[in-house]
């Protein structure tokens, strides 16, 4: 259910008679609506489907066209990054590559982006992270084995390099053993906050100056 304290606003109680595999909640500002989205799993059937719950005076929910990339390959993480008024999963495909498969709010529809263009004699395979930094969708990805790319998704949906984190740096002897990062915030003076998914350090990376950059247990 959806509960505003400061409106007062409590709407009923969602149910849906099947398994839900994943959920994500998010304003959709050109209907200027709040909207719940469940991609699910008919127990009886085993037919998928996506459905999006809007709230508001005439609360319903509201079967969408399902995205074959999203439920017929494999979506690496399933908790979904929200950028503007967009829900956004990176999915492997069958070839081996990801895409990143994204569902907007404002049309209740499926659309798919393309990652960032790797070096053609780097054929390690990666596992994308996705996030958001300044309000536009991010990705990072190990390059080359040396260093962490990090991506931001321009207003003209062009991707442009952000940094290059050199895995083994900085002072104190730190050596960055992480090939897989979360890009969790960057600051006006372009500090990135990350997080190390294998041992869940955390690390202040200092794009100005790769002297100063830290790690916090």
């Amino acid at each position: 259910m959806l509960w505003n304290p400061c409106t007062g606003f409590t709407s009923e109680w969602l149910q849906m008679e099947a398994f839900v595999i994943t959920c994500a909640f998010g304003y959709d500002h050109v209907n200027d609506r709040y909207k719940f989205f469940a991609a699910a799993s008919i127990r009886k059937s085993r037919e998928f489907v996506s459905k999006i719950f809007t709230f508001g005076v005439n609360n319903h929910w509201k079967a969408i066209e399902n995205s074959p990339l999203f439920f017929n390959c494999f979506a690496i993480e399933l908790r979904g990054e929200f950028v503007k008024g967009t829900f956004n999963w990176v999915v492997r495909i069958p070839d081996g590559n990801s895409v990143i498969v994204y569902l907007d709010l404002g049309t209740e529809t499926y659309g798919q982006l393309c990652l960032p263009e790797r070096d053609p004699d780097d054929d390690f395979s990666v596992i994308p992270v996705i996030g958001v930094l300044r309000n536009c969708l991010s990705v990072c990805f190990d390059h080359k084995k040396t260093h962490c790319a990090v991506w931001l998704l321009n207003k003209n949906q062009r991707w442009s390099q952000l940094a290059m984190i050199p895995h083994q740096t900085l002072t104190f002897a730190y050596v960055i053993k992480f090939k897989c990062l979360s890009i969790l915030y960057i600051s006006e003076d372009d500090v990135l906050l990350v997080r190390d998914r294998g041992n869940h350090k955390l690390y202040l990376i200092y794009l100005k100056g790769w002297e100063d950059s830290f790690a916090y247990d």
